[in-house]
């Protein structure tokens, strides 16, 4: 049971990640389109 929320919120940080990165990427090309 202590080893599954620790799976649990390695995928919760790695999604997080994953969006931050697709948020930069998108404002991004915003800035350079403006």
């Amino acid at each position: 049971m202590a080893s599954k929320p620790k799976f649990s919120e390695a995928g919760i940080l790695e999604q997080y990640r994953i969006a931050l990165d697709n948020v930069a990427y998108v404002l991004g090309w915003k800035f350079l389109y403006r």
